[in-house]
């Protein structure tokens, strides 16, 4: 993973990019990166993104250019000490350097304070009770931003509720790719005296 950061009037921009192999075809030169954009407002003032312009370069010197109004469809508004991420995916047709393949990034980052280490010791973190885990493809995170997709899940009725609302979300914000989308509940243990169900109540959800 490669790290770019640029600071401008208090605005900090990170870009993060990471190669994905499951995806790219050596033979074909076809080399699949996904790039996370993350923009900080380091100000005393909030301040609104109106619009992108990124330049995509290779190691052969082709250059992509991508510009458009806002991200995903929106223009949000970053308020002070506040940040905003965005995900995309690019075809690299050149790539320099060493055909083996790349470390699996295992970190898992609780909060923006903690560090590589940290993050990686968080592997293997025990789940509690009501604690809910989100896995979904970046056909909802592409579309849907990382506060919002929290406060969906917080406050819908119910998981298949949050699932159906997250997905229509994506979709009507464009939808522009498969929208995977699994809520785990970790559930609450059963005092001793409760009466075992049975297999059929436990995978009933009785």
């Amino acid at each position: 993973m490669t790290l770019y950061t640029a600071t401008t009037e208090d605005i900090k921009v990170n870009v993060r990019a990471i190669y994905l192999d499951g995806q790219s075809d050596i033979l074909a030169r076809k080399f699949v990166f996904a790039y996370f954009v993350r923009i900080e407002n380091r100000s005393k003032e909030p301040v609104k993104l109106l619009r992108r312009h990124w330049y995509i370069h290779d190691s052969g010197g082709d250059m992509k250019e991508v510009e458009g109004e806002g991200v995903i469809g929106k223009t949000p508004v970053i308020k002070p000490e506040d940040a905003r991420e965005h995900p995309n995916v690019h075809v690299i047709r050149r790539y320099l350097g060493s055909l083996k393949l790349p470390e699996v990034d295992f970190r898992l980052k609780l909060s923006d304070n903690e560090n590589s280490v940290q993050a990686t010791k968080n592997q293997g973190l025990t789940l509690q009770p009501e604690e809910i885990l989100l896995l979904c493809s970046d056909g909802l995170t592409d579309m849907v931003w990382v506060d919002e997709i929290h406060k969906t899940i917080v406050e819908a009725a119910s998981l298949k509720a949050g699932v159906q609302k997250l997905v229509a979300q994506a979709n009507e914000r464009g939808g522009h790719d498969n929208i995977t989308v699994i809520l785990i509940s970790i559930p609450k243990p059963r005092p001793p005296e409760e009466k075992k169900k049975g297999i059929m109540g436990w995978l009933m959800g009785e």
